[in-house]
């Protein structure tokens, strides 16, 4: 069966390729062969690159996901530092501002109002 497809292959080819037409039956069916072969390689060769480039894509895209989930770290990170910062600043001014009151609430407004008291203002300003 083989032998008969190849013969009618050949025998269409035959028709059709002005340089199989000088050739005998063998050396048609040897010249298909041979074709066919380097065809064969030529599609193992191009799976091979397909499959060489698929696995480079995979490369690029976990190397892209890598680079993604880093960047997000990063960001995260910024922004903790940034939280931190600020809670740290904030706690630096709760501290100011508690002992700003600690100092006026025990040392200068007592001053303040016996300063105000009616026994310190002049008699012209009492009512």
């Amino acid at each position: 069966t083989v032998s008969v497809l190849y013969w009618r292959e050949t025998m269409a080819l035959s028709k059709t390729d002005p340089q199989l037409k000088s050739l005998g039956r063998r050396e048609k069916v040897m010249r298909l062969e041979l074709e066919r072969r380097a065809l064969r390689e030529s599609a193992r060769a191009t799976e091979a690159a397909l499959e060489a480039l698929s696995a480079h894509l995979a490369r690029i895209d976990v190397a892209k996901k890598d680079w993604l989930r880093e960047r997000a770290q990063d960001e995260a990170e910024r922004r903790t530092l940034g939280n931190e910062e600020t809670a740290a600043r904030r706690s630096i001014e709760d501290t100011a501002a508690a002992h700003f009151d600690r100092l006026y609430l025990s040392d200068f407004l007592p001053k303040l109002q016996a300063m105000a008291s009616p026994a310190q203002v002049p008699r012209h300003r009492r009512r």
